[in-house]
Order: structure tokens, then C-alpha cells, then sequence
């Protein structure tokens, strides 16, 4: 290959090498953001709005994410694994798993959020114990926040490379800069 198609290979690399490491810093923070934001539960304490349990209820026996404050006397809560399709809009889509003897983690695909929630039944009585969401505005900040992220982590290999060797980082060509 010629040199100015090898330099063109060179730059579309590195360009698409950056691409990829920003995605990741940013998917990074963003899981990062929603582990540290997650809202862990006292017992006895009540949840925030945002906290959803799977429930049937005696008017209508299928299975249903219901938020924690419009739950009513006579829901109780669904104990058995399953899945539930999003309806007609393409969203809602919930999946409810067993992780532990009578803990439940119950994970909701909304609109604008995500929401993993668990939580205890014991004798039809539902006990939280954490709720974490993933949604818009976390995105937002995460993204946000990746590009000084990113540009420090860039900054600080390089100086640890430089410190490794002990020469200055050279461009891999004959370098104007030395």
C-alpha cells in the first residue's frame, strides 16, 4: 500500500478505536450511576413511587406490574417465575425471577426506564428491599459526563506509557515534534 492509504487506515483505526472506548466509558458511568443511585429498604420502610411488584388480582387473575403506591387490599402477589410481553404499545415488558426462598427480583421495561426491584413474600405480605432504575436522565448525565471521563483516562495512559519508558510518546513516523 501506499503511505497516504496506510495513514488513511491509520486515522479511520484510531477514530473508530476512540468511538468504541467512549461507548464504553459512557455505558461504564451509566451502570455505575444507577448502582450508586439504587434505593435500598429498611424492613418496614416504604418504598419510593418508582418501585413495582408483579400482582394478580380477584377481578382480573393476570398477572400485572403494578406501582408500589397503586397497590389495593385485595392484589396479591405472583410467586412463580414468568415473563410478560410488552401489550400493544411496546412497552411494559416484565420478567420475574426467583433469587433466593421467597425473594423475588422483578425487572420492568418501561417507555423512558428500566427497573429491577426485589423484594420478600412472606405469608402474601410483600417486604422491598431495593429498587434500581435506569432511565432518560441517568443516560443524559452518563453521557454527559463520558466525554472529561474519557479525556482524562486518554491523558493519564498516555502519561503512564510515557513513564513506563521513559521517552516521550513518539508518533510511530519520523515525529516533527522532537
Amino acid at each position: 500500500m501506499r503511505e497516504g492509504a496506510w495513514r488513511l487506515w491509520r486515522t479511520l483505526l484510531a477514530l473508530a478505536w476512540a468511538i468504541v472506548s467512549l461507548l464504553a466509558v459512557g455505558a461504564g458511568l451509566m451502570l455505575g450511576l444507577s448502582h450508586a443511585l439504587a434505593r435500598h429498604y429498611a424492613p418496614g420502610q416504604t418504598p419510593d413511587a418508582p418501585f413495582m411488584v408483579l400482582v394478580r388480582s380477584a377481578s382480573d387473575p393476570r398477572p400485572r406490574a403494578v406501582f408500589w403506591n397503586r397497590l389495593t387490599p385485595d392484589m396479591q402477589p405472583v410467586t412463580q417465575p414468568m415473563t410478560l410481553p410488552a401489550d400493544v404499545h411496546g412497552s411494559g415488558f416484565a420478567r420475574l425471577k426467583a433469587v433466593g426462598p421467597d425473594t423475588w427480583e422483578l425487572f420492568v421495561d418501561l417507555d423512558t426506564a428500566q427497573l429491577h426491584q426485589r423484594y420478600r413474600v412472606v405469608n402474601g405480605q410483600i417486604h422491598p428491599l431495593y429498587v434500581r432504575s435506569h432511565n432518560i436522565v441517568l443516560g443524559g448525565l452518563a453521557w454527559m459526563l463520558a466525554f472529561p471521563v474519557w479525556g482524562l483516562c486518554r491523558w493519564g495512559w498516555r502519561r503512564w506509557r510515557r513513564g513506563r519508558s521513559g521517552a516521550p510518546l513518539s508518533c510511530g513516523r519520523e515525529c516533527r515534534h522532537e
